[in-house]
């Protein structure tokens, strides 16, 4: 078991995570880093062949493959349920 020492946050007037330069540590076997991202999609869109829906998820084949050969999408640009919840779930 490793220590982890993590930042404590408060949120915002608008609901965002803000620092408070407070820091616990604790002892954990498995950190899960979960951080929400947006998906920078113009050099996608200049692809030729990839399709983004209306949702902006990149549609991809079982291989993870967009329609334009050699360049893959994962993780939130992705169609798939993509919460931590379920992925720790695997």
């Amino acid at each position: 078991m490793l220590p982890e020492t993590h930042q404590k946050m408060v949120l915002d007037e608008d609901g965002w995570p803000q620092p408070t330069d407070e820091f616990d540590t604790i002892a954990a076997d498995t950190l899960v880093l979960a951080l929400g991202q947006n998906v920078d999609q113009r050099i996608l869109a200049s692809l030729p062949g990839v399709r983004l829906n209306d949702d902006g998820v990149v549609e991809v084949g079982s291989d993870m493959m967009t329609a334009c050969d050699g360049v893959f999408a994962g993780g939130d640009m992705v169609p798939a349920e993509r919460t931590v919840t379920v992925a720790v779930g695997w």
